[in-house]
């Protein structure tokens, strides 16, 4: 009703015909993006690229609530090496982006060889919002440390939806950020003009 575009965080999870057929319907959406974990399977993944119509499909990596021990049990490496990994095989699969935490995002970055995938991130929080919660939010940075990091889309949800008191209320949350995010932008672009590398 808005005119807004649509991202469906759905994670699809599932064997290649089940993940096609669910990429099939939601093109019909139209959505802007959708998403799917990487750890589904490389054909997983290309039949969902292959349906995807118009929308962006994006790969979910290791969630920020997974802390390195459990990363370990879970993939065998620790979330470094893992997103790395997946990185490498999501170049060559028809996805769009890859969403990690925002550390994660800045080792791609400066990694390089990845500039084709677009990086999305949650944990994004600024400093003010406080309430950080250890068991979801052990990766983070701050939104104006996240563009400085070349980090391409900041998620961020509870501190807009759920703001501190002081703070006031989900559009001046939501101004908040998007003044951080602007003083960033412009000490980008300030560094660059002047020879330097964000």
């Amino acid at each position: 009703e808005l005119g807004l575009p649509i991202f469906l965080d759905l994670k699809l999870h599932d064997i290649p015909n089940t993940v096609g057929k669910a990429a099939k319907a939601i093109a019909r959406v139209n959505p802007k993006m959708f998403n799917v974990h990487a750890s589904t399977g490389m054909e997983s993944i290309k039949a969902a690229a292959a349906n995807k119509g118009s929308a962006q499909l994006f790969a979910v990596t290791v969630l920020t609530s997974i802390k390195e021990d459990e990363c370990v049990s879970i993939f065998g490496k620790g979330p470094d090496a893992k997103v790395l990994e997946f990185a490498e095989t999501l170049l060559a699969l028809g996805v769009d982006g890859i969403i990690c935490a925002p550390k994660e995002g800045l080792m791609l970055r400066r990694c390089g060889g990845f500039d084709k995938l677009i990086i999305a991130c949650p944990n994004i929080r600024p400093s003010w919002a406080g309430g950080t919660d250890d068991q979801d939010k052990n990766r983070q940075m701050t939104p104006d440390q996240a563009i400085m990091a070349g980090i391409d889309m900041l998620v961020i949800g509870r501190p807009i939806t759920n703001p501190p008191k002081e703070i006031g209320g989900v559009v001046e949350a939501a101004k908040k950020i998007a003044s951080e995010i602007e003083v960033a932008l412009q000490d980008i672009n300030f560094i660059k003009s002047n020879g330097g590398a964000a």
